[in-house]
């Protein structure tokens, strides 16, 4: 909606990580680990997001899907000024 406002497109980047990428992850946090049923129940709640086409019907104008550790941490996000 903030998007939508400002007249800007919003963009979804999802880590839809395999399980075992994200439970080593989480026990390498410093801090805070997060409970592993909490975690599960995210991972199921993402895998039903992912198959249908929710994101898209929210209104982002791209939605991309970053599904290997690899693809993580090679990610680069560059704002582009609009106007």
């Amino acid at each position: 909606m903030r998007a939508a406002a400002a007249r800007v497109p919003a963009v979804a980047i999802v880590l839809a990580l395999p399980a075992t990428v994200v439970a080593a992850r989480n026990a390498g946090r410093i801090g805070r680990i997060v409970d592993q049923a909490v975690v599960d129940r995210h991972l199921r709640s993402l895998t039903a997001v992912l198959a249908t086409d929710r994101l898209g019907a929210e209104g982002f104008a791209a939605v991309h899907v970053l599904r290997t550790a690899t693809e993580v941490d090679l990610v680069r996000i560059e704002r582009v000024p609009t106007g």
